[in-house]
């Protein structure tokens, strides 16, 4: 398995500043990705500082659970047959669980697609990300940072704010505004 700690800044963007940036940086890889959401059905993870989610890229399915860092989240990653709560059942990850006091059943919670693009910078990595879920498509940048250059990687971004005269406002996590998303959906 898999660690790291992760430090991002994102921000919404308007889709004509996404389009402008997609131009400045035609060198991107694009990826075609879904995220798969998951709740315990016995604990909030989401009380407890966790979130869980299954990734589908390129065809492989890669589990990541993220936990709350005084900056920025533990990453736990590991590759999976399938995407599915069933999966969730691999030794690995049965080990994590308990270390953390995690248990199942998993179930669905929603998930939300995105077609990133992204380019590694001097200090992290820039991802331009098209998001869909529940009907709504929204835009933002992310920002991966190098964490051992903190500070050059915090100007960098302001440089490249700067440049696109983007006002900086942190963004909800993806999971959290399609989550919201849904919930606003089953209340009506």
């Amino acid at each position: 398995m898999h660690t790291n700690h992760e430090i991002e800044f994102k921000t919404l963007i308007s889709e004509s500043v996404f389009q402008e940036l997609c131009k400045a940086y035609p060198e991107a890889t694009v990826h075609d990705q879904t995220n798969v959401y998951y709740e315990s059905e016995i604990v909030s993870l989401k009380s407890m500082g966790f979130a869980i989610r299954i990734r589908d890229i390129d065809g492989k399915h890669l589990f990541t659970m993220k936990q709350k860092s005084k900056q920025g989240h533990q990453e736990y990653e590991l590759y999976l047959e399938e995407n599915s709560p069933e999966a969730l059942n691999h030794p690995e990850l049965t080990a994590l669980f308990q270390k953390f006091h995690i248990t199942g059943p998993f179930t669905v919670m929603g998930s939300l697609h995105t077609i990133r693009r992204s380019v590694q910078l001097t200090y992290g990595e820039l991802c331009l990300d098209e998001n869909e879920y529940c009907g709504i498509k929204d835009y933002e940048i992310e920002f991966e940072i190098d964490v051992e250059h903190l500070e050059e990687a915090e100007q960098e971004f302001q440089t490249l704010m700067n440049r696109f005269q983007i006002t900086y406002q942190q963004a909800e996590p993806k999971r959290t505004r399609c989550l919201k998303q849904i919930n606003k959906e089953n209340k009506s």
